[in-house]
């Protein structure tokens, strides 16, 4: 909201008019018989006046009144929002699969027939569904874009659920992949802040893109257009990789998928350590590096480290997570989304994008922190607050009637459910209404349990419906979403609220979230298992190993240890 100014009236005259009516011996008239000063005075007047009468959410994105009324409005059945709203968690007219066994079932089917790019690796957005009616709403455009993603975060996590289910064969093969673009045998036109040295293989590395073009053949260390869709280098997504290599190394055995995740973390650590008082690493890493932290990114680095057992990195990762704890002043019992700042590792703690989900329940899931007292306030917060949760009918699904759905949001900013954060949610609040409520009271773990069985419910329902997750079930296309207006039936997809959206469309990450969530849990009664908690490791890794990593000459110059890494 931008700051109000009291009114310039035009009759008012400035101090230079006034010096030159002055020289003229001019004397201003301001109305015959009325005291100089009463003019002032009703502009005065009048300004408070329209103060008073100006509604109280104009000038403003929008403020709580303006919700209510807008929700109030939305009675129709093509809505996402209506007046159906539940008074207490719950799936409405959800039609869910109906044990773990189908369930699971659909999520493998969607894993062996989902389309990959001839890289290898899964297309992020698998399929498109109905955008709905309107000007707005045809998705086809957006979907020729976003199918040439080849996101490598969405792939690790197919890894992870491949891993799993004891697909190990096809989780490998992505693997494989990944060994291709870490490892580079031709080091011509990489610059020496893009490669690492030594790590743990005695081998040089590059770090990985966000995301690849599907149908290209990509090297090792290529950052740019036509063979990279997003040249960003995020210490969170590479810590992500490793993650699931780490996960196959502890199912198969095969020592060298171990040796990789740990050339990934020193080289994370080597071009992102922070050393000020709050410690952590940076998000983004060269070429095109920046100054922020994240505490999304650094809980994946602590997963990734305690896994690895390199506790020193952990703990790093672990005091910056724990300092964002009551960051943001609107939200004292929840992580803040991270740090900016001029300089590398800037200090200054952020508001803008609100509080991301995945800081909150990621870190219930990763135990980033260790205070007992800290963890079950952030998670009364989540379970009692509806700053994360939302509520979307898919009336778009044909269902009838339509599903009133229950999820959580990207951000506390953000407008629509995002399936991948809800799945990531469900395990954490599993995990933790299972092995760390003991002592909590009765009423603190009927709500935990509401929340969690509406979003299961949720979760099978549209699995069952599409026979995947889609990121969300709003409709509308990219073009709905730039006119800003989430309440629209058709708004473009659920907003993050960090300024982009999740469309209409069948998601790799989503799925096997929820594949992994299913695992964890699949209906109220059943017992919890441990080892779905994908930033936890399940048995125990191998010993080191190299068979699998290509030989290399080494480089003329690179990152080293020495030059870069904070001690």
């Amino acid at each position: 909201m931008s700051s109000m100014q009291p009114p310039r009236g035009a009759v008012l005259l400035n101090s230079r008019e006034m010096e030159d009516m002055e020289e003229q011996n001019v004397t201003p008239r301001l109305a015959p018989n009325l005291p100089p000063w009463i003019i002032p005075l009703v502009l005065l007047c009048s300004f408070f006046v329209l103060l008073l009468l100006r509604p109280p959410w104009a000038g403003m994105n929008i403020a709580a009144n303006a919700v209510t009324q807008r929700w109030s409005q939305q009675g129709s059945q093509k809505s996402n929002h209506t007046d159906e709203r539940p008074a207490t968690p719950q799936c409405v007219n959800c039609d869910p699969c109906p044990g773990q066994g189908e369930c699971l079932e659909l999520v493998d089917e969607f894993f062996r027939t989902a389309p990959k790019g001839s890289l290898g690796l899964y297309r992020t957005y698998q399929r498109p569904l109905e955008g709905g009616d309107c000007p707005q709403c045809d998705l086809s455009k957006d979907f020729e874009a976003l199918r040439k993603r080849c996101d490598v975060y969405d792939n690790a996590m197919a890894v992870i659920y491949l891993t799993k289910r004891g697909q190990t064969d096809a989780a490998q093969q992505i693997l494989d992949i990944f060994l291709h673009l870490l490892y580079p045998t031709d080091f011509t036109n990489i610059y020496p802040e893009e490669l690492y040295r030594g790590l743990p293989s005695g081998r040089t590395l590059t770090l990985l893109a966000a995301s690849y073009e599907c149908d290209t053949d990509v090297t090792a260390g290529t950052y740019q257009e036509p063979q990279v869709v997003d040249g960003a280098v995020d210490s969170g997504n590479n810590a992500w990789v490793a993650i699931a290599f780490a996960h196959f190394a502890a199912a198969t055995g095969k020592g060298c998928y171990r040796t990789a995740a740990e050339d990934i973390l020193r080289a994370i650590s080597i071009a992102g350590s922070c050393a000020d008082e709050l410690d952590g690493y940076l998000a983004r890493l060269p070429p095109n590096r920046g100054n922020q932290r994240a505490v999304e990114h650094n809980i994946d680095i602590y997963a990734l480290a305690g896994m690895l057992g390199q506790w020193k990195l952990q703990e790093r990762a672990g005091r910056f997570v724990q300092s964002m704890y009551g960051k943001n002043q609107d939200y004292p019992q929840a992580y803040n989304v991270g740090t900016v700042g001029s300089q590398r590792c800037g200090p200054t703690s952020t508001a803008e994008d609100g509080i991301p989900a995945d800081g909150q329940f990621w870190n219930v899931l990763a135990h980033a922190e260790p205070d007992p007292d800290r963890v079950g306030k952030s998670v009364s917060w989540l379970i009692y607050s509806d700053s994360i949760w939302e509520y979307d009918k898919d009336f778009l699904s044909k269902l009838d009637p339509a599903p009133m759905l229950h999820g959580v949001r990207f951000t506390s900013k953000g407008f629509g459910i995002q399936w991948e954060e809800t799945a990531g949610a469900v395990i954490a609040l599993s995990h933790f209404l299972a092995f760390r409520s003991e002592g909590s009271e009765d009423s603190f773990k009927e709500q935990l349990q509401r929340r969690l069985t509406a979003s299961l419910l949720s979760l099978r329902t549209l699995l069952k419906t599409y026979g995947a997750v889609p990121a969300s079930v709003r409709g509308g296309n990219g073009e709905a979403y730039n006119a800003h207006n989430p309440y629209s039936p058709y708004p473009g997809g659920s907003d993050t609220g960090m300024r982009f959206p999740y469309l209409r469309m069948i998601h790799v990450a989503s799925t096997a979230w929820t594949g992994l969530a299913l695992m964890s849990r699949t209906t109220a009664t059943d017992p919890v298992w441990s080892g779905a908690n994908p930033m936890q490791l399940s048995g125990r890794l191998p010993a080191d190993d190299f068979y699998c990593l290509p030989q290399q000459q080494e480089p003329d110059s690179s990152i080293t240890d020495k030059a870069c890494m904070w001690k």
